[in-house]
């Protein structure tokens, strides 16, 4: 959006005034002379205007926008800057997670599998609540997973409090059931956290909910070697960024080490982002096992597998 800044007051000289009065007395006739075409020209075309898309709210094909128009030119005229703006590039989750997209670069990713719901992230360092989940494209080589980020409203109070989930714009809200489909629009970002390994994601400008009911297996890690890739600080995470993955090793799985947020079975590193690990409170129980854990892969700190739910644990 170009920013018009305002210009210092300077007061003209008597004179410059009055001379400037002269000369718009003289254009006067001029212009009268040209109203009289141009308002025949203005009715001519005032019936053919296009209607211009607002911003925010629903676009028409279903989807919400989230601070950029519907449509790709939203309405503007040839010659206006967001009309000439290029228009997003069709790209593939893969494309991104494997650095072939530029940083920055604004996206068009036509279908995408939900695997891990919306969550409320915390706030950035605009103080923007930002909302992010994981979808997956199963038609694609690994890494086919990545990360979409939803800023939709400021922190409001001292606290910056955020709204709980189930009280967002509907379409946001719908992003709770693993197996929903979306296209979204957004900028292809990578980053990362604390030194760890790079981070892809999208900062979604426009989501829109294309189905239900879409399946996905995640990857079976089983294997002695496999699994040793997702030993803390291992290439498993980046290598399956953003994807479903089921930990299951012959001998089955024991918890140990639980920290605030993190624990490990048979080596590997897990988050417990989703399970509501809060004051201290651990999920699962140190010396838990199970035969096998399934989780969508983090990048972020380093890595991890991070289980949705309780379901995500089998005895």
């Amino acid at each position: 959006m170009e920013t018009v800044r305002g210009s210092e007051r300077k007061l003209l000289p008597v004179t410059e005034v009055l001379t400037a009065l002269g000369m718009l007395r003289a254009l006067r006739a001029l212009v009268t002379l040209l109203a009289v075409g141009l308002a025949g020209q203005a009715c001519a075309s005032s019936g053919s205007e296009d209607q211009t898309s607002g911003h925010g709210g629903k676009g028409g094909d279903g989807g919400i926008v989230l601070g950029l128009p519907s449509s790709p030119d939203g309405g503007k005229k040839s010659g206006d800057a967001a009309t000439d703006a290029p228009p997003p590039v069709e790209a593939t989750i893969h494309a991104i997670d494997t650095g072939l997209i530029p940083n920055g670069t604004i996206v068009h990713v036509q279908s995408a599998i939900l695997v891990a719901p919306i969550r409320n992230a915390g706030v950035d360092s605009v103080q923007e609540c930002t909302f992010d989940a994981y979808l997956e494209d199963p038609s694609a080589s690994a890494p086919a997973g990545i990360r979409v980020f939803v800023d939709v409203m400021p922190c409001v109070g001292e606290l910056c409090s955020c709204p709980a989930v189930g009280s967002l714009p509907t379409l946001i809200d719908s992003m709770t059931t693993p197996g929903d489909t979306f296209e979204i629009t957004g900028a292809a970002e990578t980053y990362t956290y604390d030194a760890g390994p790079l981070e892809h994601g999208i900062f979604v400008t426009l989501l829109t909910k294309t189905g239900t009911g879409a399946t996905i297996a995640p990857v079976v890690v089983s294997d002695p070697i496999t699994m040793g890739t997702f030993e803390p600080g291992g290439s498993g995470y980046s290598e399956n960024e953003g994807m479903l993955v089921t930990i299951a090793p012959p001998t089955g799985l024991a918890v140990n080490n639980v920290s605030y947020g993190t624990f490990l079975a048979g080596n590997v590193l897990f988050g417990g982002e989703y399970l509501e690990v809060e004051d201290g409170g651990l999920f699962p129980p140190d010396g838990s096992t199970w035969s096998k854990i399934t989780g969508v892969v983090w990048t972020a700190h380093g890595g991890a597998v991070v289980p949705r739910s309780a379901s995500d644990f089998t005895p």
